[in-house]
This record gives C-alpha cells, sequence and structure tokens, in this order.
C-alpha cells in the first residue's frame, strides 16, 4: 500500500462540499447541522493526516490511522434520510 497514495485521498477532506441548490431541495435546520457536522469532522482528519504525514516513524501504525480515518470518511457519506452514501 502507498502512503503517499493514502494521505492524498484523505488530504482530499479539504475540498468544499457543493452548496444546496434551493430550487431543488428547502434546507432544513437539520440539514444545516449535519452540514456543518460534516465539515468539522473533515477539517479534523484533514489536519490529522497533515500531521501523520510530517510525523510517521512506523509504516504500520500509519496505515492503521489511514484505514480508521477511511472508515470515518465513509460513515460521513451516509445520508441520515437515504440509505446511500453521499459518494455514490
Amino acid at each position: 500500500m502507498n502512503i503517499d497514495i493514502e494521505i492524498s485521498f484523505v488530504c482530499r477532506c479539504s475540498k468544499k462540499f457543493p452548496e444546496a441548490d434551493p430550487s431543488i431541495q428547502i434546507e432544513t435546520h437539520l440539514d444545516v447541522s449535519l452540514r456543518n457536522w460534516r465539515l468539522a469532522e473533515l477539517s479534523c482528519i484533514a489536519d490529522d493526516v497533515r500531521n501523520l504525514r510530517d510525523d510517521v516513524t512506523d509504516m504500520n501504525e500509519a496505515i492503521e490511522e489511514l484505514e480508521m480515518k477511511l472508515c470515518t470518511l465513509k460513515k460521513l457519506a451516509v445520508d441520515v434520510r437515504t440509505p446511500h452514501s453521499v459518494l455514490s
């Protein structure tokens, strides 16, 4: 497993979420809260991975940490109102 590929993938967390289109869906308080929570979590993941990239000493530990971050990303991607991922 190439650590640079994993780090590059997780660092993409800092990309901006698309804004809701009010002509398609009205954003509720829950939508706003969920968006803010996801953005905060993504920011934390990106910071953690940047720090990991700078401080990595054990490749196995780094891979384990990245796999946990990937699991968190997958959980963040699930839309609570539908059983599918926002990544699909």
